[in-house]
């Protein structure tokens, strides 16, 4: 189980736990032993033995709930060795961006009726991640097909490859310039010189303004994480993006804290 825990006694520590009891333990007991992090008593180092812990395991459980770094470094080595892994979240959040096209179970431990019904539904993502963990669609999933295709020497393959990442640059050149305001049309004002609290146009559509917002933050983050795009060649580019990035984060927490791109 690979879960945001909190110090003894924490909120964190509660929900961790209750989410772990009622939902976990309920729909996989006794087909598996369920363990945790702070199940480990071994003296070693941690970090170790978590991801030993990680590779030994016969599936993962991974709760994404509160965007725990944590989790996700974890989530990342069951990802990156093609564990099987179930992802699940609180019903009330939003998954981040870059796993959002995941199948992540929903779960409210708040309501019993939910709760069964998420236990009922835990228990058929496991079984479908056990029977085809190869199909289990992950952010890595793809890299590895793209490594494999460049290492097989299969010149069709490697140029399928080279089409798929040229879609890929062009598809975030349009959301680019989506994102953009332009004399012909596009957003009706800044996407960074709006406030919450400032004056607004009697136009203004708080929706789309959070739309336009989110699809910048995207677009951004991908750029500033591919530093090889063209349009990042230089360090001066690549930190204007981070600026603007930080701008419309910014900007998000004013209007729509609770957004997955922040």
């Amino acid at each position: 189980m690979v879960s945001p825990i909190g110090p003894e006694g924490s909120p964190e520590r509660e929900k961790a736990d209750t989410t772990l009891k009622y939902l976990i333990k309920k729909a996989l007991s006794p087909d598996f032993e369920v363990l945790r992090a702070d199940d480990d008593t071994n003296p070693g180092a941690i970090t170790p033995r978590i991801v030993q812990s990680i590779l030994e395991a016969d599936l993962v459980i991974a709760d994404i709930t509160g965007a725990n770094a944590n989790v996700f470094y974890e989530l990342a080595i069951a990802h990156g060795y093609r564990k099987p892994t179930v992802h699940i979240q609180e019903s009330s959040e939003r998954p981040p961006f870059d796993i959002k096209d995941m199948r992540i179970l929903p779960y409210d431990t708040t309501n019993p009726e939910r709760l069964e019904k998420a236990q009922e539904s835990l228990k058929a993502f496991v079984a479908s991640a056990l029977k085809n963990p190869e199909a289990i669609e992950t952010p890595l999933r793809t890299a590895h097909q793209f490594e494999a295709a460049r290492a097989s020497g299969d010149v069709v393959a490697q140029t399928n490859v080279q089409i798929m990442e040229a879609l890929d640059d062009l598809r975030a050149a349009v959301r680019s310039l989506m994102s953009r305001p332009t004399g012909g049309g596009g957003f009706r004002y800044p996407l960074t010189s709006l406030s919450a609290s400032g004056d607004l146009p009697d136009d203004f559509d708080r929706a789309e303004y959070i739309r336009n917002l989110e699809t910048r933050a995207k677009e951004l983050t991908r750029e500033v994480n591919t530093p090889g795009l063209v349009k990042l060649a230089s360090p001066g580019a690549h930190l204007a993006a981070r600026q603007e990035l930080d701008e419309v984060r910014q900007k998000l927490r004013e209007v729509y804290p609770s957004s997955a791109y922040l």
